[in-house]
């Protein structure tokens, strides 16, 4: 046990081999994991980095984040919600540094169901900082969708590799228990911009999705479950939440897919009707279009202090924001409140989530523009 400079007791696992894994272009590393086979059980360890340590309540910095509420980013640079030499330097998971951290740590059994949950202030020292391709060269031997300059993995000790395959093991559990679940998945094709050090373009293709990018995501979305009902429990919290589709909306599409000789229901009411209505989609050649129209069909996800209505799309009852507090506001929020913070009422965490439900509509809104404005210039 470590004690810092404000009197916080920290949970010391700077001696328990730990990565990030980020893209190749990353300037911030706020997440970073760690795992132990424990048997039959699988011991995951989420640290994220703990921003709520250096930026105080109604701080000068903290003010600045609050009409930020998000960072920013275009194809050549990004507008980060704190200044870089936080982001990007004390607060940044980087390799061989000692950083503090609020850490999820999950215990699940083999059926990937979580027996015990903790979530503490902690130490850690990244071991290693994994690009995605260097992780799916580990999952995946054979691996050269990025070219051998991006797989060189001589320098990754062995007890490293092993423990990137056994999360492997762990995330095929999960992954497989999220499409039970009946989680949405939605494959539309996002485009990555290729910019040179000036900012001009120099091609457009499509972003890869390997197994590295759909691991993280899945110990994050665990991460945030846990967090979530920790944080129900102290009758308080920002939480994300998506509703229930329209009724009106569901029926446009509906006529949609019959154009497209596909059968939608407008009456399916849960995620898991959807999901199987995407999976026959699969050979369908229109099956990208109808992916997206069926994204604007549905609600926004946004923020909200309301702890019962629950994230239509992941199929779930709690979820919340507590994997980025580096580049989102309600992150640094749901930090404070694990940590027992006591200035927060009702009305001032409505008043935040709303908020940042705004403030993250706009970022969108620019980043897009700005993608379609590169995007013209190319052609």
């Amino acid at each position: 046990m470590y004690t810092d400079e404000r009197g916080v007791k920290r949970k010391n696992l700077s001696l328990i081999p730990t990565v990030t894994i980020d893209g190749k272009t990353a300037r911030d590393f706020d997440d970073a994991v760690s795992y132990k086979n424990m048997g039959d059980d699988h011991l995951l360890y989420v640290s994220i980095a703990d921003v709520s340590h250096y930026v105080m309540p109604n701080s000068a910095i903290d003010k600045e984040a609050q009409k930020r509420t998000t960072s920013v980013y275009f194809p050549d640079r990004a507008i980060p919600m704190l200044p870089e030499s936080l982001s990007n330097e004390i607060c940044s998971l980087k390799p061989n540094r000692y950083r503090y951290c609020m850490t999820a740590e999950m215990l699940f059994d083999k059926h990937g169901h979580v027996k015990n949950t903790k979530i503490y202030p902690s130490v850690i020292k990244s071991s290693y900082r994994f690009t995605y391709e260097k992780a799916q060269k580990i999952i995946q031997p054979d691996f050269n969708g990025a070219g051998p300059k991006d797989l060189d993995i001589s320098d990754v000790d062995q007890k490293i590799k092993k423990m990137i395959k056994g999360m492997f093991s762990l995330y095929l559990i999960l992954r497989k228990n999220s499409e039970k679940r009946g989680t949405l998945f939605l494959d539309i094709p996002e485009a990555e911009i290729i910019v040179d050090e000036k900012g001009n373009i120099q091609d457009i293709k499509k972003r890869p999705v390997w197994d590295s990018h759909t691991l993280i995501e899945e110990f994050m979305v665990s991460a945030n479950i846990q967090t979530a009902k920790k944080m129900k429990e102290t009758g308080k919290g920002v939480y994300r939440i998506h509703e229930k589709p329209n009724p009106e909306k569901l029926q446009n599409y509906a006529d949609i897919a019959r154009i497209y000789k596909t059968a939608f229901d407008p009456l399916w009411e849960n995620a898991g009707d959807l999901s199987t209505y995407l999976k026959g989609l699969e050979k369908n050649p229109a099956r990208s279009l109808l992916n997206k129209m069926l994204l604007r069909s549905l609600k926004k996800a946004k923020y909200s202090s309301a702890r019962d209505i629950g994230h239509f799309a992941l199929a779930l009852v709690d979820y919340t924001h507590f994997t980025s507090p580096i580049r989102r506001y309600p992150d640094l929020i749901v930090h404070r409140i694990l940590k027992g913070a006591n200035y927060y009422d009702e009305n001032t965490l409505k008043y935040f989530a709303d908020m940042c439900s705004q403030g993250e509509i706009n970022a969108m809104e620019a980043e897009r523009s700005i993608t379609r404005i590169k995007q013209a210039r190319y052609m």
